[in-house]
């Protein structure tokens, strides 16, 4: 539990928790080949020499991995952010927009539990060059508030191809939302309930982090409203013939989450943040024929040459690679023994794992 709640604040209450926070991290930035920034927000934790060293002691093994050339290598899902929309919060006027904090900072550490690898992306990187989303099966769309001419083009050459298109919290509400996702939304306003039921007969999870920040709050009292403050307009899918209401709001039975199946693509609305659960994500990527190599408790960061493991649960299970490949565990430097295109794994919870993976007959 205190890992799960150190996945978006990074806060490390021992050197234990911090040696896996890093790990965990250092993992992810050798996938993606970038970095993140360590913030000390107590003015006093980099001060240990330990915390210097641990950084230290990885830097061989970045450097080796920053030197390889890239593999045309690419998970099949990806999440899509609208950089500026992201700049928006709800307070002082922009009451309809959802926090980004409840979409980045937790909704998408929540994907990260999920088991699937995925790319993430700006809009404006696939306006530029479109063929970008050629390969991905899967595309969340967080803070895409606006949706203007120019992105709903964009949105119907996605609709093909038996892909599916995700699309979170508020997609659409300043503009564009029915034309862009063929989602209309309804608004309530503060003090409206965010606790989500899921429907009869759904067996997916069903959450808003909205909803269970009431479960505190910095007065002490258990209304959630300080929290809710972030998300002061609360938004459902209005319903219509070709839907399938996934979840409702308990409330009022609005729908929380929605589908929809066209012909040849299928797209969901995820009203509130944290909607789109690790487990939901992970069969939504599944269902679409898309790359989910580990159960729910795993995150999976990886590239065409590299792949990082973190547990968050024991986890035994057969991590299926993506080509024929030699595998190398790097920390060991030794060959990994693979069961044809599979690589057995006996995961315990705090385990990171970092593989190498190298084209057989390259």
């Amino acid at each position: 539990a205190d890992e799960l709640s150190a996945w978006g604040l990074g806060w490390a209450p021992d050197r234990e928790m911090w040696e896996t926070l890093l790990r965990r991290r250092a993992g992810q930035m050798f996938a993606l080949r970038s970095g993140f920034w360590f913030y000390d927000i107590s003015g006093l934790m980099f001060n240990a020499p330990e915390i210097y060293r641990s950084v230290a002691d990885m830097m061989p093994l970045a450097e080796r991995l920053a030197v390889k050339k890239p593999f045309p290598w690419r998970p099949s899902a990806a999440v899509i952010l609208d950089e500026e929309g992201l700049l928006y919060r709800n307070m002082l006027g922009r009451r309809k927009m959802p926090d980004e904090m409840a979409l980045v900072d937790e909704q998408l550490c929540l994907l990260e539990g999920s088991g699937v690898p995925f790319d993430i992306w700006l809009i404006d990187d696939f306006l530029k060059d479109p063929s970008l989303a050629s390969g991905y099966r899967t595309l969340v769309f967080a803070g895409l508030y606006s949706i203007d001419a120019p992105r709903q083009e964009f949105l119907r050459t996605l609709k093909a191809g038996g892909r599916s298109l995700v699309f979170l919290a508020a997609t659409g509400v300043a503009g564009g939302c029915r034309e862009g996702t063929g989602f209309e939304l309804t608004e309530k306003p503060f003090p409206a309930a965010h606790k989500v039921v899921a429907e009869p007969g759904v067996s997916d999870k069903m959450v808003s982090l909205m909803d269970l920040g009431a479960t505190a709050s910095i007065l002490g009292v258990k209304s959630g409203w300080p929290v809710q403050f972030r998300s002061v307009t609360r938004h459902a899918v209005k319903e219509e013939p070709g839907q399938r209401v996934l979840a409702r709001y308990a409330e009022d039975g609005a729908p929380a989450v929605a589908a929809r199946q066209e012909k040849g693509w299928r797209s969901f609305f995820i009203c509130d943040a944290g909607g789109l659960t690790p487990d939901f994500f992970r069969r939504i990527v599944a269902e679409s024929g898309g790359f989910a190599p580990a159960p729910v408790g795993v995150q999976v960061n990886m590239s065409g040459n590299f792949i990082s493991l973190h547990a968050a649960r024991n986890a035994r299970f057969d991590f299926p690679l993506p080509f024929d490949c030699a595998v190398t565990d790097l920390r060991s430097g030794r060959p990994v023994p693979t069961n044809g295109r599979e690589l057995p794994l006996d995961l315990e919870v705090g385990d990171s794992r970092w593989f190498g993976l190298k084209e057989v007959g390259k």
